[in-house]
């Protein structure tokens, strides 16, 4: 037979774990350091607590910040010395030039940190507390996906406010030749803007915030719908007002307006300024007089509670005869929108039939 001239492999030793072979030979186990124990063969090694560090392998905890705070709270600092900065405060406080300066400003503008306002030329940066950072974050998300031009249009109607802006005048502003109808109607189908009629003439429109009302110039107050005055309100009021004086003999004009806003008379809710509105066209229509009346009062201050007396304007059913005039008769007299009243207007004495009727008598 032909000799098996393979080398034969040696069995694999059974010497338990961690002892030395026979004779000393190999390499001797490792020195336990004194953070390190060695696991019993079957169990589990206990597991480090977190943000702890190994000793024997030289790991270095970590940093904590730089003396002097991080390059946000330096840059803090030199606005809450002064609202307004310019970029030369900023280089002169963190000590860097003017490259590395811009850089971080626009990281803090592009995270809305900071506001840039202009200055005759001079470019100011300005703090922006967490509340106007929150609300400049939502302006952007509903302007997003808007052109350029359309952000600018609803820019110029914004800045109108409650007065509201034409189609006319977005062109002027905005130096837009073409294309404002169709801008001003895709804001409209985002619901970031509404239209409204003006007193001032029937057909036209201006411009303003979807979330915002309309002023007392623009649609002449609760006594206008679309544009239109109307007179059967008014007398409506007017009869409330009448008939609660009956009841109180007198009454303040606070004292009115919870009553008319309680008669439902009205669909929505008066303000003083708007009862009063009534309460001086009776006066002028001499059904009512108006006067001032010594009220005493107990007023709570801050050593105790003290007499107050002061003058209270009141009305009551007017006493005696009323005053002939030729002016009686005039409807300009007791017309409570006679200071709208003007020619081209939705209120002119053209179109006013009330004046139409005095004319013909």
């Amino acid at each position: 037979r032909r000799a098996n001239l393979s080398p034969m492999r040696r069995p694999p030793s059974k010497r338990p774990h961690g002892s030395t072979p026979p004779g000393g030979g190999g390499k001797k186990p490792r020195r336990p350091t004194a953070d390190v124990k060695l696991v019993e063969p079957g169990k589990v090694a206990p597991k480090r607590p977190r943000g702890s560090v190994k000793a024997s392998h030289g790991v270095a905890p970590k940093r904590v910040k730089k003396e002097g705070g991080t390059l946000l709270s330096r840059i803090k600092e030199v606005f809450e010395e002064s609202r307004f900065v310019t970029t030369e405060a900023i280089m002169r406080h963190l000590g860097k030039d003017k490259k590395e300066v811009v850089l971080v400003i626009n990281k803090l503008a592009a995270n809305d940190r900071i506001a840039l306002h202009d200055d005759n030329g001079t470019t100011l940066y300005r703090w922006l507390p967490d509340d106007e950072r929150k609300a400049l974050r939502e302006r952007k998300a509903k302007l997003k996906g808007l052109t350029t031009e359309e952000k600018l249009v609803y820019q110029e109607i914004e800045k109108a406010g409650t007065l509201g802006i034409g189609t006319r005048e977005v062109k002027y502003v905005t130096k837009l030749k073409t294309g404002v109808p169709k801008m001003l109607e895709r804001l409209q189908k985002r619901n970031l803007i509404k239209w409204v009629r003006t007193i001032e003439a029937k057909n036209k429109k201006i411009w303003m915030l979807r979330e915002l009302e309309p002023s007392r110039d623009v649609q002449g107050g609760p006594w206008y719908e679309d544009g239109i005055f109307k007179q059967e309100i008014v007398d409506a009021i007017k009869i409330v007002c009448m008939k609660y004086l009956e009841e109180e003999k007198e009454v303040t004009c606070e004292d009115m307006t919870v009553k008319v806003n309680r008669s439902n008379v009205f669909n929505g809710t008066l303000s003083k300024e708007d009862v009063e509105y009534i309460l001086k066209a009776l006066v002028l229509d001499q059904k009512l007089e108006g006067y001032h009346k010594l009220v005493k009062s107990k007023v709570k201050r801050e050593e105790g509670r003290k007499l107050e007396i002061k003058y209270v304007f009141h009305y009551r059913h007017r006493k005696g005869e009323l005053l002939e005039s030729p002016l009686n008769d005039i409807p300009c007299t007791v017309c409570p929108v006679a200071d709208k009243c003007a020619p081209g207007n939705a209120v002119n004495p053209t179109e006013c039939k009330y004046f139409a009727q005095w004319m013909d008598m």
